[in-house]
């Protein structure tokens, strides 16, 4: 008997471990993602049955990625730990203040989706300004300093907000309104929170359409490069030329380079869209210097940044039959922010005359464009 009691009861706690591992994040303690959808399924079922309302809130860290990659994912996973105590800390019902009176039984559940994504679900609200109230003091809770066993650490979060039932009516709609949200809240700036709109989904559409078409512009041979003349006012001579990137695409038309070129730096399209933008621009600089009665004055400053990317420039302009040392580099501010990582070309190539190419940042499109 003794036995048995024994082996029933390593089952039942083996049942109990598979339970726990099955609706909890071992990292964190939290609730996962299978326990949260469960969660909200039943709070949205009651807050139907007695006409409330209930709001997600959908949190991300900014840059979190950079900090995995530059202290590891041990630091990582420590600093994650401690958002979710943070998290705990900050949403306990029985410290929230909304509409000014206690809400000992506002928050429903605190969860881990993964990675570093977190939700919080409030129900029972009087409407979205609670949930503000309550994306504000997370937001200010996280923003202090993350002490951690090695380091310390300052991070944001940014913080999606959606309403039942005026934003979704369903868990999945709910979740990834919320989720949208965020999105757009972290394209404000670090630790901002956005309420959830209507005109977010079209824009979010608008935006997947412009990269999915993006992606295949080079090979469709879609984009073309328009020279801008200036002329020295002493000499009246043209001086320079800047040389300004366009799309036309076959379903879009015309797309301006403030809305495709955000999303090449982000997707990463900006490199092979900024190489041959270079070797465009060069392969025109050299027909102008072989063109009869071209003059040549072989003034040139070299501008080129150094590293890979640098040698990188240096071969795309002799595979185009131009000098390196004539290659001028236009470079954009998410350069200057990501050491060079990506980079835009709209006009990229000096002329060994009184003419040349010259670049401008994506900072100054609404001029040059």
């Amino acid at each position: 008997m003794r036995q048995i009691a024994t082996a029933l009861g390593l089952k039942w706690s083996a049942e109990r471990r598979i339970a726990k591992l099955a609706h909890f994040d071992t990292l964190t303690g939290l609730p996962n993602r299978a326990r949260f959808l469960d969660q909200l399924a039943d709070a949205l079922e009651t807050a139907k049955e007695g006409n409330e309302k209930l709001a997600v809130l959908y949190l991300d860290l900014d840059n979190f990625k950079r900090i995995n990659d530059t202290l590891g994912h041990g630091v990582g996973d420590e600093l994650l730990c401690v958002m979710a105590e943070r998290l705990r800390a900050e949403c306990r019902g029985d410290d929230l203040v909304l509409s000014g009176t206690a809400a000992a039984n506002a928050v429903a559940a605190l969860a881990r989706l993964g990675g570093d994504e977190f939700v919080v679900m409030l129900r029972d609200i009087q409407g979205p300004d609670d949930a503000c109230t309550v994306a504000n003091r997370v937001i200010n809770s996280l923003r202090q300093p993350m002490r951690l066993s090695t380091h310390e650490i300052f991070v944001t979060p940014s913080v999606g907000v959606a309403v039942y039932p005026s934003d979704a009516a369903d868990v999945d709609t709910l979740l990834r309104n919320a989720d949208l949200a965020m999105y757009f809240a972290k394209r404000q700036g670090p630790g901002r929170f956005a309420l959830y709109k209507e005109t977010m989904n079209a824009s979010a559409l608008m935006r997947l359409t412009l990269e999915t078409q993006l992606r295949s512009a080079l090979s469709r041979n879609e984009f073309s490069l328009h020279y801008q003349p200036q002329v020295h006012l002493g000499t009246g001579l043209i001086s320079s030329l800047e040389a300004l990137l366009r799309w036309n695409n076959v379903d879009l038309g015309s797309v301006p380079p403030a809305d495709f070129i955000p999303i090449a730096e982000e997707s990463g399209l900006i490199l092979p869209i900024g190489e041959w933008v270079l070797r465009t621009a060069c392969a025109q600089a050299k027909a102008w210097h072989e063109f009869p009665g071209a003059c040549r004055d072989g003034a040139s400053r070299d501008r080129s940044s150094p590293g890979a990317a640098g040698t990188r420039d240096h071969g795309v302009t002799r595979d185009a039959g131009r000098e390196p040392r004539r290659a001028n580099t236009g470079r954009t501010q998410a350069d200057r922010r990501l050491a060079c990582n990506r980079r835009l070309w709209d006009g990229v190539f000096k002329l060994p005359s009184p003419t040349r190419v010259v670049g401008r940042s994506t900072q100054d499109r609404s001029l040059v464009y």
